[in-house]
């Protein structure tokens, strides 16, 4: 059963875009490896720091263009 959970957790990584490549390599170095909650949790936090970011840059192009227009 524990193989099992643990195939799991490989199988989910494994199947994850690169653009992840650096949580996939933390969660498989983890000790003990974590369950597919903990894993999915963490590829959660990783994906909303990136749509944050990626917002981020979007709303200060909109600011700068704004601004730069003079409305």
């Amino acid at each position: 059963m524990k193989q099992m959970k643990i195939q799991y957790v490989i199988c989910f990584l494994e199947g994850q875009h690169e653009n992840y490549s650096n949580v996939k390599t933390q969660v498989l170095l983890m000790e003990p490896l974590p369950n597919i909650n903990k894993a999915f949790s963490l590829i959660m936090q990783q994906l909303r720091q990136h749509s944050n970011s990626r917002n981020l840059k979007v709303e200060n192009k909109v600011l700068a263009n704004t601004i730069e227009r003079g409305y």
